[in-house]
């Protein structure tokens, strides 16, 4: 079981708004949010851990719909 302390959350100056602190969170997937407001992180984090099985099978159904259409795509010349 993931915990929210699992994940890395990385505070950073953007160089074009450097009077700004942003902070930043990656997950499994690759998939990184990016905010200023250090709680927005937090809860993004704690409904990916709590939903984590309903993003799985949202990312399967996607990929699944995605590959049936490429199958369909006739390319013409």
């Amino acid at each position: 079981i993931n915990m929210i302390g699992d994940y890395e959350i990385v505070e950073y100056k953007n160089q074009f708004y450097p009077e700004r602190t942003y902070y930043k969170a990656t997950i499994e997937n690759g998939t990184t949010r990016h905010h200023t407001d250090y709680e927005v992180i937090v809860e993004w984090l704690l409904d990916r851990i709590v939903r984590k099985k309903y993003y799985e099978e949202r990312e399967a159904f996607e990929a699944g719909v995605i590959e049936r259409f490429m199958e369909d795509v006739k390319y013409k010349d």
